[in-house]
């Protein structure tokens, strides 16, 4: 991490699904320049933070920082920041072989990073890059010849 300002903060973030805890005390800066991944497991709380962020849902403890200022995001504040959820579907895909082999390979990333049980940066970086490797590999295949 950099001393920089992080442009987007967000501090002590819960959000609560019919009695289930979907986000508890969630802390994450963002800061210009960042290439930023979440990973978890399903269930995890990831997709829920990203609806946070994206003024899609609305945190129901914590706070939401924009250069240092607290804010509460709807679509609208969110986007006027530059902030937009480009969520996955399949069905827009025709390379569905493809697909299945990145997940193939992705699942075996993930295998490796299990069985290391690192929380060393380089070994989470090394793996980050080979996957967005094989995400590469898989836009070139989807480009139009």
């Amino acid at each position: 991490m950099t001393d920089a300002i992080p442009l987007v903060r967000c501090t002590g973030i819960t959000k609560f699904y019919a009695g289930v805890q979907a986000l508890d005390d969630v802390s994450l800066e963002l800061r210009a320049g960042e290439c930023v991944c979440l990973v978890g497991d399903n269930g995890a709380g990831k997709s829920t933070l990203v609806k946070i962020l994206s003024g899609i849902l609305a945190p129901d403890g914590g706070e939401v920082l924009i250069d240092e200022r607290p804010v509460s995001l709807n679509r609208q504040e969110a986007r006027r920041y530059g902030i937009e959820a480009v969520y996955q579907d399949l069905a827009l895909c025709e390379a569905q072989h493809r697909i299945e082999e990145l997940e193939a390979e992705v699942l075996a990333l993930q295998g490796q990073l299990q069985a290391t049980r690192h929380s060393n940066a380089g070994t989470m970086c090394y793996l980050l890059t080979i996957a967005a490797q094989l995400a590469d590999d898989l836009t070139d295949e989807l480009e139009p010849r």
